[in-house]
């Protein structure tokens, strides 16, 4: 069986901490790479745009959506290849001067980003058909999507869609590592010794996120309507209980879900 190919890595490695899960990096030639997220951040830059864009539209727009460590690594990475051509030089020439690149001392964010794209990012053109440089050499998508391996080694097709499924991942990921560390702090401030009392909480908190404060508003059910002595008599044990609950929830959250969306 053949091993997937993926598409020419990018230029040098970025620092983990600032990679989102499903952008990792990989070292240059590993057979299985995905792109790096810089690329896959410039990729989204053109998805997004209605029409080609040259690079230093592109570089603009790239630029207002970098984090402060993209910046910082673009920025190393200027400095890396600029002392590599310095150093290239004076082995060729027996010069030490620094080789002309436009740039004097620290370099404008954006004059950087343009360099990058050019020397890393463009080189998809020749080397596959994720980008494409129309004759007027504004860039667009290619009929190719770059490829993505995300953290539990899928290799996926980096389409609009699939940029914004996981992008959408990584969100709620975030968000309920948040919203788990909050639930700590509440839940620490709190009596929860009786059976009474966690109960209580869980209700408040199923309405709470759900339907919201509702103060005020008369309760849309009639308890005595709502026969549970069967149920109750069946699920006599924690396991069966705690399928019950989950089997609730889950309908209960499909149709939310549903009215949500509409």
């Amino acid at each position: 069986m053949n091993t997937p190919k993926a598409d020419t890595e990018d230029e040098a490695t970025e620092a983990s901490s600032s990679v989102p899960s499903f952008r990792r990096i990989w070292k240059k030639h590993n057979p299985n790479q995905g792109s790096s997220f810089l690329s896959l951040k410039a990729m989204s830059v053109l998805y997004d745009s209605v029409t080609p864009l040259s690079r230093d539209d592109l570089a603009d727009r790239l630029t207002a959506q970098l984090t402060g460590t993209e910046r910082s690594f673009l920025e190393a990475w200027h400095l890396r290849r600029r002392e590599a051509r310095r150093l290239t030089q004076k082995t060729r020439r027996g010069r030490s001067e620094a080789p002309a690149d436009g740039f004097t001392g620290a370099s404008p964010i954006v004059a950087i980003v343009r360099e990058w794209l050019s020397a890393v990012f463009a080189k998809r053109v020749s080397q596959g058909q994720t980008l494409v440089q129309d004759g007027d050499g504004r860039y667009r998508p290619g009929p190719k999507a770059p490829r993505v391996l995300t953290m539990d080694g899928q290799l996926l097709a980096f389409t609009p869609d699939k940029r914004l499924e996981l992008e959408q991942a990584e969100h709620d990921e975030g968000r309920a590592h948040l919203a788990m560390l909050e639930w700590e702090r509440i839940t620490a401030g709190l009596d929860l010794r009786t059976l009474e009392a966690r109960a209580h909480l869980l209700i408040l908190l199923t309405r709470r996120l759900l339907v919201g404060l509702g103060v005020g508003k008369p309760l849309p059910l009639d308890e005595r309507r709502v026969q549970f002595n069967h149920l109750l008599r069946v699920a006599d044990t924690p396991a069966v209980k705690r399928a019950v609950l989950q089997r609730a929830f889950d309908a209960l959250w499909a149709e939310t879900s549903k009215s949500t969306e509409k």
